[in-house]
């Protein structure tokens, strides 16, 4: 996505303390950024993931070991685009079209 990996995660989403035993509310994604250096930075979203999941972020990590995790997470709407291209500015986006995405994983609850 214009020139940087990116990987969406998706996180279904209960009411608070409502995990089984009451309809999800909605699915909302995590898009979070890959690093083009061969290692993970530990201060990126996806290494405090994987912290909070005990797993300890190697060369090569599968994400498998993220599913079917219950998490504790924070859900903001998006004010701005990814802007057009590389270099390009972010522009703020018309209340009509913002979107809701995880702005981090706070804790795993199970």
């Amino acid at each position: 996505m214009y020139g940087r990996s990116v990987i969406q995660l998706s996180f279904d989403v209960f009411p608070q303390n409502g995990l089984g035993t009451s309809p999800g509310l909605g699915r909302v994604p995590m898009y979070v950024t890959l690093s083009t250096k061969r290692r993970l930075s530990p201060k990126s979203k996806l290494a405090r993931l994987l912290f909070l999941a005990g797993v300890q972020p190697g060369p090569r990590v599968s994400l498998v070991c993220l599913r079917h995790k219950a998490w504790r997470i924070e859900v903001v709407d998006a004010q701005r685009d990814s802007g057009s291209g590389p270099g390009a500015k972010q522009r703020e986006l018309p209340t009509v079209v913002r979107y809701s995405v995880v702005s981090r994983v706070v804790e795993r609850l199970a």
